[in-house]
C-alpha cells in the first residue's frame, strides 16, 4: 500500500480555507499515486479550545466541513481532530471515506460496548456506573488487507504493546509541538535514536508519524514527518521546517522483502512558512536531499534556534501584525531577541528602542513607551525575560499581548543561543541585577557566576519539569541553602507571574502551567530537625471519606438496562458513527484487551 503524509501549515479555526488547502494535498497524493492520504494532529482544527458555550457551535462546523470534504476527496483520508475543554485534551480519528465519516474511536467504543451486550448486562451496567477498568479497543481500521492502528500520544503507543489487538501499520498522530528536551519531538530528524525504533521491534509494525510544520497556540511543530520500517529502519522522512508531501510504499509485516519507494514531492505551489503569508514554488530536488545533513548532525540548539524562528515568524503571520518591537538594553536575553527578529523579518519590520538607564523606573517608562508604540503601529512586543527570570524576578511592565519568545528557555540554554545567533561568545553583556535576593555576592559555593547560574536553573528545573517538592529537592542536591532561597523566591513571586504571558512553549510544563495559591503564607521549605508524625493515617482517612461519599450517592440495587434498549443505543452510535456503507473493516470486536484470551 501506498501512503502519503501531508505535511501542512494551517491556521486554527479556517475551517474552509483548511479544508480546500487539504483536498489540493489529496489531489497531489491521487496523482502520485497514493491509496491513503495521512493528515497531522492540529491540520484542520488546530488546538482548538473550546467552553460549554462555543463547542456544539465549533462542532456543527466542523462536522459539516468534514462531511463536505469526504465528498470530494479523490482517495481515503486519515483526518485528526483535536480539541482542549476544560483543559483537558480531546482527540479524534476520522476517516473519509466514498462520502463517508467515521470517528474511529467512537467505532472502537462501539464494537467494545457490543462484546458487553454479548455478556452479562449486568457487569456492563457497573462497568459504565464506573465499577472496574472500562477498556475500549484502540483505534483501528483495515484496508487492503492492512490493519491500521491508530495512536495519538507515548501512553497509546505503549497500550499498543500491551494489548492483544495487533495492526500492521501504526500512524503516530502527536499533538505534542517540538520540545527541548525530548528528542522524540524532533520527529524525524532523531527517529533514528529514538524511541519509535523499539516501538517497531516490539510490536513488529510499521510506524508513519504525521507532524505539521508552524504554529498552534503557543507551540511550535517542526515538522520532519517520517516513516519507519518494523525492524526500526527509516525510510521516509519529510522536511524539517517547511511544508511538504511524502510518499511510501508500505508492505505486510511479515514479507521477507522490506524494501520500500519513498519520495519527497515539492513542486507544487506551498506556504513558505518563513514568509508573509504568501505562497512560493519550492524548488525540485530529490528526496532528503534538503535536510539529509540535517539528519546526520542533529544538533538541539541548532534546532531550537530554527524553532524559535519558526514560532516568532507565524506568530506575527496569524496575529496579523506589522512586525515586532524590542526593548534592547546590553542584556544577553535583548540582544538573542533583536537577533532572532532581525534573523527572519526584514528591517522596516523590526523596531528597536534603545535603552540606556539603569534604574528599574526609568526602564518601567521606557517599557511603556514601547507599548504604546507597538499599538499604534500594529506591532507585537517581543518581551526579552527568560524562564529563570519569569520564576524567580518576575518585575517591572509587561505590555498587554507581548509574546514571551524566551519565556521557556532557562538562562543558561540562552546562553546556549549565543553561537546560532551570531552574537559571538567573546561579546560583554551587562549583568542583570540578581535574580535571587542576596545571591550576588555570595559565591562561595560556586567558581563563577555561569556555574552559580546553571544550578539556580538545575533547582527550577527539578522542581518544574520534575516535579519535586521543595522538602525532597533539598535533601538531593549540593547546596541546600542556595537552592532554598531559590525555592523560597519562586514561591513569592506567584501573583508578579500571572500577567507574564503568553509565553511560546518549548517544555512539557510550561512556567504559566506552575499552580500556587495567591498569597499563601504557607511555604514548602526545608523540614524541622523535629521527627514529624506518619500522615499516611491521615491521608488514608482522607481518602477513605471520600470512597464513603460517593459509595452513598450511589444505589444499592442497580438495575441493569434491558438488552432491547442496549441494542437500541447501539444502533444509534453505529447509524452516527458513519460505519454504514463506509467500507471499514473492523473485524470480531474482543471482549477485554490483555495478553490472555477471553477465556
Amino acid at each position: 500500500m501506498r501512503v502519503a503524509i501531508a505535511q501542512m501549515n494551517t491556521h486554527t479555526g479556517a475551517l474552509s480555507e483548511t479544508c480546500e488547502r487539504m483536498l489540493a494535498y489529496a489531489c497531489r497524493a491521487q496523482e502520485g499515486d497514493a491509496d491513503l492520504v495521512i493528515y497531522p494532529a492540529p491540520t484542520l482544527t488546530g488546538l482548538m479550545a473550546l467552553s460549554d458555550a462555543t463547542i456544539d457551535d465549533f462542532l456543527g462546523d466542523l462536522f459539516t466541513a468534514l462531511q463536505a470534504l469526504a465528498e470530494k476527496l479523490p482517495i481515503p483520508a486519515l483526518i485528526p481532530v483535536v480539541v482542549q475543554k476544560d483543559g483537558e485534551l480531546l482527540q479524534e480519528a476520522m476517516f473519509l471515506r466514498k462520502g463517508h465519516v467515521t470517528p474511529l474511536r467512537l467505532a472502537a467504543e462501539i464494537a467494545h460496548l457490543s462484546a458487553l451486550t454479548r455478556g452479562s448486562l449486568t457487569d456492563a451496567a457497573a462497568k459504565m456506573m464506573g465499577f472496574g477498568d472500562l477498556s475500549f479497543d484502540l483505534p483501528c481500521f483495515e484496508m487492503q488487507d492492512f490493519s491500521i492502528g491508530v495512536a495519538f500520544t507515548y501512553q497509546e503507543l505503549n497500550a499498543w504493546k500491551d494489548t492483544d489487538q495487533s495492526a500492521d501499520i501504526l500512524l503516530y498522530l502527536s499533538s505534542l509541538g517540538y520540545i527541548l528536551h525530548d528528542k522524540n519531538t524532533a520527529m524525524g530528524l532523531h527517529a533514528e535514536n529514538s524511541r519509535f525504533v523499539s516501538d517497531t521491534n516490539e510490536l513488529g509494525t510499521w510506524i508513519v508519524a504525521a507532524n505539521p510544520v508552524g504554529l498552534y497556540g503557543t507551540h511550535v511543530y517542526i515538522g520532519s514527518s517520517f516513516v519507519m520500517t518494523p525492524d526500526g529502519r527509516l525510510t521516509s522522512c519529510g522536511k524539517a521546517f517547511e511544508e511538504d508531501l511524502i510518499f511510501s510504499d508500505l508492505s505486510k509485516p511479515s514479507d521477507t522483502d522490506t524494501s520500500v519507494a519513498e519520495s519527497s514531492v515539492t513542486d507544487t505551489p506551498v506556504t513558505d512558512v518563513f514568509a508573509t503569508g504568501a505562497s512560493v514554488s519550492a524548488a525540485d530536488e530529490p528526496a532528503n536531499k534538503a535536510h539529509q545533513e540535517t539528519l546526520n548532525t542533529y544538533d538541539t540548539t541548532d534546532v531550537a534556534w530554527k524553532a524559535l524562528q519558526l514560532g516568532l515568524t507565524q506568530a506575527v503571520i496569524q496575529g496579523g501584525f506589522e512586525g515586532v518591537a524590542v526593548l534592547l538594553d546590553n542584556s544577553l536575553n535583548a540582544h538573542v531577541v533583536e537577533a532572532l527578529a532581525k534573523s527572519v523579518l526584514n528591517e522596516k519590520q523590526v523596531y528597536i528602542q534603545k535603552l540606556h538607564a539603569h534604574g528599574r523606573l526609568e526602564k518601567n517608562v521606557e517599557y511603556a513607551r514601547l507599548a504604546a508604540v507597538a499599538c499604534e503601529k500594529n506591532l507585537l512586543v517581543l518581551a526579552t525575560e527568560n524562564k529563570t527570570d519569569i520564576a524567580l524576578n518576575p518585575s517591572g511592565v509587561h505590555a498587554t499581548g507581548s509574546l514571551y519568545i524566551l519565556g521557556d528557555f532557562y538562562l543558561s540554554e540562552v546562553r546556549d543561543l549565543v553561537e546560532p545567533a551570531s552574537l559571538g561568545r567573546e561579546t560583554e553583556f551587562q549583568e542583570a541585577p540578581s535574580m535571587v535576593s542576596g545571591l550576588d555576592g555570595d559565591m562561595t559555593p560556586f567558581a563563577d557566576e555561569t556555574e552559580r547560574d546553571a544550578f539556580v536553573d538545575h533547582v527550577l528545573t527539578q522542581m518544574l519539569e520534575g516535579n519535586k517538592s521543595v522538602r525532597s529537592l533539598l535533601l538531593s542536591v549540593e547546596h541546600p541553602k542556595v537552592a532554598e532561597r531559590v525555592c523560597e523566591a519562586f514561591q513569592k513571586n506567584t501573583f508578579a507571574r500571572q500577567s507574564m504571558r503568553p509565553i511560546l512553549t518549548f517544555s512539557k510544563h510550561s512556567i504559566v502551567e506552575e499552580s500556587f495559591p495567591l498569597f499563601s503564607m504557607w511555604r514548602d521549605t526545608r523540614a524541622s530537625e523535629v521527627p514529624r508524625q506518619d500522615t499516611s493515617t491521615l491521608f488514608d482517612g482522607l481518602r477513605s471519606s471520600a470512597e464513603h461519599t460517593f459509595s452513598n450517592s450511589v444505589p444499592d440495587q442497580m438495575e441493569a438496562p434491558s438488552p432491547e434498549s442496549v441494542q437500541e443505543i447501539l444502533e444509534y452510535l453505529r447509524e452516527f458513527s458513519g460505519l454504514e456503507g463506509a467500507g471499514v473493516m473492523f473485524g470480531v470486536p474482543k471482549m477485554w484487551r490483555g495478553p490472555f484470551s477471553e477465556n
